[in-house]
Parts: structure tokens; C-alpha cells; sequence
């Protein structure tokens, strides 16, 4: 079960990622819920859209590498490990980029049901 400590690690999280532009999000602490903040939305997106160039930049630098027949040097080896976590970020970042709205409704509607079920169980 998650208890209110928990939830303001959480808020802690949010709030930092929040201040340094990784996220569209801000924890409301007073009812403790996830709201979207606008006027991070742009600057969200456009952090999006270099990850991706930057994703893209790296996938084609390693086929590059594999086409020129020199996957054993430690270039490659650096590229496909950046690449890699790149693409990861890319998959993680998604239902984000896509619909923060939503995403942030679900993280609301999971916490009103943890909350619920804290309750009936420890009660």
C-alpha cells in the first residue's frame, strides 16, 4: 500500500522534474494530486522532440558503424550504449508526450484507489 510518505517522496520527484523542465507536471500538495502545468507543456514537447533528433541522430551513427564494418572499436560500443538508453527514454516519454491530460488522470484515479483500498484494509 502506498502511505503519505510515499505520495510526497513523490511530490518531491515531480516537483524537481518539474523545475528543470523533464516534465509538464506539478503535485498539488494540499490534496495531493498531479495537475498539468500550460505553460511547461511547450517546453516539455520541445525537450521531447530533441530527444527524439537526438535518438535518431545516434540509431543512424551506429548503422553507420555497422555498415562501415567496425563494430569492434570502442566508438561503436559508446554510440550503441547511448542509442540504447535513448531509445528507452524515447519509449518511457511517450504516453507523456502524448497525452499528459490523461496521463496525469490516471496517476489521479491510481491514487484515489490506493487511497480507498489503505482505508478498507487497514481500518
Amino acid at each position: 500500500m502506498l502511505s503519505h510518505r510515499h505520495y510526497r517522496i513523490f511530490g518531491l520527484i515531480i516537483t524537481w522534474a518539474g523545475f528543470v523542465g523533464g516534465t509538464p507536471f506539478a503535485w498539488n500538495w494540499k490534496s495531493n494530486r498531479l495537475k498539468v502545468k500550460p505553460t511547461c507543456l511547450l517546453l516539455h514537447s520541445i525537450g521531447i522532440m530533441n530527444l527524439l533528433l537526438y535518438t535518431v541522430f545516434l540509431v543512424t551513427q551506429v548503422v553507420r558503424h555497422l555498415l562501415m564494418k567496425k563494430p569492434m572499436d570502442f566508438e561503436f560500443f559508446f554510440l550503441y550504449a547511448l542509442a540504447v538508453c535513448a531509445v528507452i527514454d524515447c519509449i518511457a516519454a511517450y504516453p507523456i508526450a502524448r497525452r499528459p491530460y490523461h496521463f496525469a488522470a490516471v496517476i489521479n484515479n491510481f491514487h484515489e484507489i490506493m487511497e480507498n483500498i489503505h482505508g478498507r484494509v487497514f481500518s
